[in-house]
């Protein structure tokens, strides 16, 4: 994405989720 906190923060909340 163009934001990397916003990129980061989504595959975090996708590694949690997972």
């Amino acid at each position: 994405g163009e934001t990397v906190v916003k990129e980061t923060a989504r595959i975090a909340v996708l590694d949690s989720g997972n």
